[in-house]
């Protein structure tokens, strides 16, 4: 009730303030309008994909995989942070490996996409980190080197909104294995860009996004084995459930 009582006062004080706007509108017996020149409202259209860039999802897939050596088949998944320890990357990448060697027949089937932009590589434990994180990916890539393309495909640079967002569209999922985070809009925004309704989230129970999206496949970052598992379950996740 109280909640109820506090969106009708905002209404009546919004309808106040139109009043006030209305009283101070010219209007011209000659014409059949009414000159305004207050403040203009502006609808959007939605979801989130449609209000910025103007594209249904999945329609630059085949190109996107093609531009970067994959095949059209193939399942990708994709995650967008900065290149920090607390995102868990190297955690994400022994779960993409672990996953490989459980089910050896997604490999050359697969590949796991990583953008991670760079952050305060001025510092030495960040400079550390970097090398870590490329030196991991080596050797997985390395191990699976057998594969018609590598299994992981790190960009370690800025990407524009718009070049993340054709990522989020092509991507059969998006994995999300932050160690701590209040929040974490990279979910909410695969979700988002997903206007097909199609695509399955493997979300950090160390998130607070964690609790607000709870079809999400929850895992337990530092556990390697229920990653994995949690990997193969989205990678195999039918169409229906997937919406």
């Amino acid at each position: 009730m109280r909640a109820t009582n506090t969106a009708l006062n905002s209404s009546l004080r919004f309808l106040n303030e139109q009043e006030k706007l209305l009283i101070d509108i010219a209007t011209d017996p000659d014409c059949l309008w009414l000159p305004y020149t207050g403040p203009q409202l502006e609808a959007f259209l939605s979801p989130a994909d449609r209000l910025f860039y103007g594209g249904a999802a999945g329609g630059g897939k085949t190109d996107l995989l093609l531009g970067l050596a994959l095949y059209a088949h193939t399942r990708s998944i994709i995650f967008r942070r900065e290149n920090s320890q607390v995102e868990g990357i190297e955690e994400r990448l022994r779960a993409v490996q672990r996953f490989l060697e459980r089910h050896p027949e997604w490999v050359g089937r697969f590949s796991f996409i990583q953008i991670a932009a760079p952050t305060r590589s001025s510092i030495e434990h960040y400079q550390a980190y970097d090398a870590r994180v490329r030196a991991l990916v080596m050797r997985i890539n390395t191990q699976f080197s057998a594969a018609a393309h590598p299994p992981i495909i790190l960009h370690a640079e800025h990407h524009e909104p718009r070049e993340v967002y054709e990522y989020y569209r092509a991507s059969e999922l998006c994995f999300v294995s932050s160690l701590h985070d209040g929040m974490n809009l990279v979910a909410k925004e695969f979700v988002a860009a997903r206007d097909d309704e199609r695509g399955a989230l493997v979300l950090s129970q160390f998130t607070g996004a964690a609790r607000e999206l709870p079809e999400a496949i929850v895992v337990n970052p530092y556990d390697a084995e229920e990653c994995a598992e949690a990997l193969y379950q989205a990678v195999t996740m039918p169409a229906e459930e997937q919406r």
